[in-house]
């Protein structure tokens, strides 16, 4: 049975819901017997017209209480627990670190200890049940992966297709009592019609290529293994994803928009073709899809010129059909002017609607809008609130804004400062890989005499071949903080820095290079040349900076917040300079941040596809 979850947060953000809605709450049930399997199956039959209004077809979704036997279900969490195969690659769907792994791929198992778990009960139980259901006789185990969702990492996965899967089977191994929110599907365009599916350990829940769902967690960890079915071992082979071009035939909306996605990207076995994508997308707008609305309205603001009031027509649709993608995607195009009259307080109150669907970007930009006054007036409190929740739910450029946000409570008065709190949400930042979290938590770090800890963290991005952490090595080789002078290491960071254009390091090795002497590892360190920070435990001599905000929002007289999407999520490009230090100390440290801030990044060239 479909539980509402967080009834207080949902009626808060979202006063009215769909009587429609409710049917979904009285499943069909039937006896089913798979193999030595038997149970119940409870279904869900979903209007589409709920979500397009042009659409008069259904989807179906399962849940199969206890599927896999509990006991099983207890040794899989036990060994997805210990493993070490989690990485931070960015996920699809809204690029923030997936903390995911892969124990198979293209059907083919990498993982020796789940195999042995799970291989008899794929093979005898779950695909014979999916081949029956779907009446898919050639129905094969393409994929499987794990997700882990745990407090200060990932705590949502937004709503999504998974445009790759022709079905989806979701193993329940996390108890529920110990976690709050997980698995929901939303049949219609707000989050108000969120439904949040209940899993025991060894229930699945199962569900087609069309069905839109995502992941939401407010408390505890959740662990969940995902299956992924294609229509045949060939498309397995292939990587193909063959039942679109069927369902397209048919003019299903949502086979329109997932087949313009792989056309627009050239995967599964498609040829890269805009031209296509596009005329793909316009289908599905025409019928009502405000995912493709919102697409198609990204595409066209590539375009320029008159496409523009196009694209800002198919934006408003989708955006006042409630799309919290079609919201995000108008409040850029307010800020910048894009076929629009630029209008920040517009773009404040779409980003707003966004934000207040749980969008966690638009969150995070609404709180820095409220810090710097852009559309709305300056409200402390209210920046607070959104950076807050956005940083809470897992989104690092939150998480380091809300650094940032601590540091400033006390700026006039440095040693009032929580540093405790600082550091607490730089960590955060910095364990999903966020640079500018590490650059900043290690400035911390040495500031506080922590120099092995600061070395670590430059290291690790001077190995990503960061300039700013290639210097700072140069210095602490050059000074002996948190390792022995090495002259020569020195010289050799400081080339690398500068060869990147980093004019402080280019100025160190000049003055450096001629000061090494005869013997091996030694270095003159004299007035004019580099002079050796002394450690500062007292941080009341720490001055701090003039606003340092990591926001990607431009003041609003120096112009306008551009659009970059990424993955199908709207991210802004950094318009104004990076702070690498969350305290001035020397005139150095207040210019430490790169010459050239990136530009931004264009609506087309950055639309991505979605992934599970």
């Amino acid at each position: 049975m479909f539980a509402n979850v967080r009834i207080t947060w949902l009626l808060l953000c979202f006063p009215v819901v769909d009587a429609a809605l409710k049917l979904l709450l009285e499943p069909e049930e039937r006896p089913i017997k798979i193999g030595a399997f038997q149970g119940v199956e409870h279904r869900w039959n979903v209007n589409k017209s709920l979500r397009v209004r042009g659409s008069n077809g259904t989807v179906s979704c399962m849940k199969i209480p206890g599927m896999l036997p509990r006991e099983t279900a207890s040794r899989l969490l036990s060994l997805v627990k210990g493993s070490a195969a989690y990485d931070l690659e960015p996920d699809s769907v809204d690029q923030m670190p997936s903390f995911e792994f892969y124990p198979m791929v293209a059907g083919k198992w990498v993982d020796e200890a789940l195999k042995d778990e799970l291989d008899a009960f794929a093979q005898t139980v779950l695909l014979p049940y999916v081949r029956q259901v779907y009446r898919c006789s050639h129905c094969t185990l393409a994929d499987i992966l794990v997700r882990r969702y745990v407090a200060g990492e990932r705590r949502t996965h937004q709503l999504h297709f998974d445009s790759h899967a022709f079905v989806t089977v979701v193993l329940g191994l996390s108890d529920p009592s110990e976690f709050e929110g997980g698995l929901y599907i939303q049949s219609g365009p707000n989050a108000s019609s969120r439904e949040f599916v209940p899993l025991e350990p060894g229930d699945v829940f199962v569900h087609s290529f069309d069905l839109q769902h995502g992941v939401r967690l407010w408390k505890g960890t959740r662990y969940s293994l995902v299956f992924w079915i294609k229509t045949s071992l060939q498309a397995v082979v292939d990587g193909t994803a063959p039942w679109y071009e069927v369902a397209a035939g048919r003019r299903d909306p949502d086979a329109l928009f997932n087949l313009a996605g792989q056309y627009l990207e050239g995967t599964s076995g498609r040829d890269a073709n805009p031209k296509k994508a596009a005329e793909l997308y316009e289908q599905a707008a025409a019928m009502g899809h405000l995912g493709a609305q919102t697409h198609l309205g990204l595409l066209l603001a590539e375009a320029d010129g008159p496409d523009l009031t196009a694209s800002a027509r198919w934006l408003q649709s989708a955006a006042k059909a409630g799309d919290v993608l079609g919201q995000k995607s108008l409040a850029f195009a307010y800020a910048n002017g894009q076929g629009v009259q630029q209008n920040l307080t517009r773009s404040a109150k779409w980003m707003a609607r966004a934000a207040e669907q749980d969008d966690l970007e638009a969150a995070y930009v609404l709180g820095t809008m409220y810090l710097h006054g852009q559309g709305v007036k300056v409200s402390r409190p209210q920046a607070e609130r959104w950076l807050r929740q956005s940083a809470e739910a897992g989104y690092a450029e939150a998480q380091r804004e809300m650094a940032l946000f601590e540091k400033d409570k006390a700026s006039n008065s440095p040693e009032e400062v929580n540093f405790t709190a600082v550091a607490a949400w730089l960590q955060l930042a910095a364990r999903q890989g966020d640079r500018e979290a590490r650059l900043l938590l290690a400035d911390l770090y040495s500031r506080q005499n922590r120099h092995t800890d600061a070395l670590q963290l430059w290291r690790k991005l001077a190995k990503l071949g960061d300039a700013q952490a290639q210097w700072q090595l140069g210095k602490c080789y050059a000074e002996g903080r948190g390792t022995k002078a090495k002259p020569k290491k020195a010289l050799a960071f400081f080339s690398k820095a500068a060869a990147q254009g980093h004019e402080e390091a280019a100025q160190d090795l000049s003055r450096i290079s001629g000061s090494m002497k005869t013997r091996k590892g030694s270095m003159r360190v004299a007035h004019g040349e580099i002079s050796p920070r002394r450690p500062q435990s007292d941080v009341s001599h720490w001055l701090p900076m003039p606003s340092p905000s990591c926001s990607s929002l431009h003041k609003a007289e120096q112009g306008f917040i551009a659009i970059a999407t990424l993955s199908l999520k709207l991210r802004m490009s950094p318009m104004q300079p990076f702070a690498c230090c969350l305290f001035a100390h020397t005139e150095r440290d207040r210019d430490c941040q790169p010459r050239h801030p990136p530009g931004p990044v264009t609506a087309y060239e950055a639309i991505g596809g979605t992934k599970s």
